[in-house]
């Protein structure tokens, strides 16, 4: 193992151990220098080296995305592997003091395939991602970034995941992803599916964490050239499920006899037991009361609905109004001996109003409001 010097490294130096295993050796070099290092081997037959080191400066992330809208900027990471031969968005971040980077795809052996067009300074990222939109090859690729780091040095680093560009994508309908889904009931999730390449029949498979995916239909999807297809997903949590239990469900399409060509979608559940009825559409089913007389009247609230079907019980907690009950002939002559408060019974509520009122117009001229 040469230094960038040019000094080979010698068992005994300062700072350098070596380990001689059956099959090989293991040679460990503490604060390497900055620069290019060689390795040279001598022998015959096959054999195999491999290079790990602990540094500050490393790849942090390296994802495809698709940028947002107007409505919701950004940068959403995608589910699955992108599509071959087609124009992909991807944000990635150095980890480390870097002067800059550039990004290139390299194929299994190494071998350069085309750059890949990454630069910071989008208004819609952070201040260190780097993001671009650019071709990707047909072939299997890493990423590998090289630049120069703090101090003006070279550097170069790889991102080990292998990426397979393949020709089908799988996309969830997020209208049928529900905030929970019910335990003891069964939630259906929607997915679709699109062929990018030639022909071809598609084997469907789904599956989750938790084994509560009970079917998928269809299993097969015979699809043409940018052919769509549909796939439905039965998810059922059985009902001794913990509230909270969350599960993670994914499709996946692969090509029949070629499991290399396989793409995904997943996405994420959280089980509820009992979900809190839904209020927002409350209201009473009287919007007014006349004439003030004294009478009680029933109110009702409608609009009150639980997303798993149980009975709702409403209780109406207080009544209030924007004219003061406590004056001087006031209609109800029993009225001041209760206060301010306007009586309740039950669901009822009083007709009651202030005097004086001119008796051709309704209320004495004004409006009184009663909050439920």
């Amino acid at each position: 193992m040469i230094r960038p010097d040019g000094h080979a490294v010698a068992a005994g130096e300062l700072g350098v151990s070596t380990l001689d295993l059956s099959s090989g050796r293991v040679v460990t070099v503490d604060s390497p220098g900055r620069g290019t290092w060689t390795l040279r081997v001598q022998g015959i037959g096959e054999y195999s080296a491999a290079a790990q080191g602990n540094t500050d400066l490393f790849i942090e992330s390296f994802e495809f995305a698709q940028y947002g809208n107007p409505k919701h900027p950004g940068f959403f990471a995608i589910s699955g592997q992108p599509l071959g031969g087609q124009s992909v968005t991807a944000v990635a971040r150095v980890g480390g003091p870097v002067l800059s980077a550039s990004f290139e795809a390299v194929a299994i052996d190494a071998t350069p395939l085309s750059p890949l067009a990454l630069a910071t300074g989008h208004p819609d990222a952070e201040d260190d991602d780097y993001t671009g939109t650019f071709d990707i090859p047909n072939t299997a690729f890493r990423v590998l970034v090289r630049g120069k780091d703090a101090a003006g040095f070279d550097f170069q680093r790889i991102v080990p995941k292998l990426i397979r560009p393949q020709v089908a994508r799988v996309v969830v309908d997020l209208a049928s992803v529900p905030d929970a889904i019910p335990a003891g009931r069964a939630t259906t999730l929607r997915f679709s599916v699109l062929n990018a390449g030639p022909p071809a029949l598609f084997d469907i498979t789904g599956r989750d964490d938790r084994g509560f995916v009970r079917t998928v239909v269809p299993t097969t999807l015979s699809l043409d050239a940018s052919g769509l297809g549909n796939v439905e997903v039965s998810v059922f949590p059985p009902a001794a499920t913990p509230d909270g239990t969350s599960v993670r469900v994914t499709l996946l399409a692969t090509v029949r006899g070629q499991p290399e060509l396989a793409n995904s979608a997943t996405v994420d559940l959280i089980v509820r037991t009992n979900s809190a009825p839904l209020c927002t559409d409350a209201r009473p089913n009287i919007m007014s009361i006349w004439p003030p007389n004294g009478r009680f009247v029933p109110v009702g609230i409608e609009g009150v609905t639980d997303p798993d079907g149980d009975p709702v019980n409403v209780v109406i907690k207080e009544v209030h109004q924007d004219e003061p009950l406590t004056s001087r002939g006031n209609s109800c002559g029993d009225a001041p001996r209760r206060g301010k408060q306007l009586r309740l019974s039950g669901r009822h509520t009083r007709r009651q109003r202030r005097w004086p009122r001119v008796p051709s117009v309704p209320g004495g001229g004004r409006r009184a409001r009663r909050k439920l």
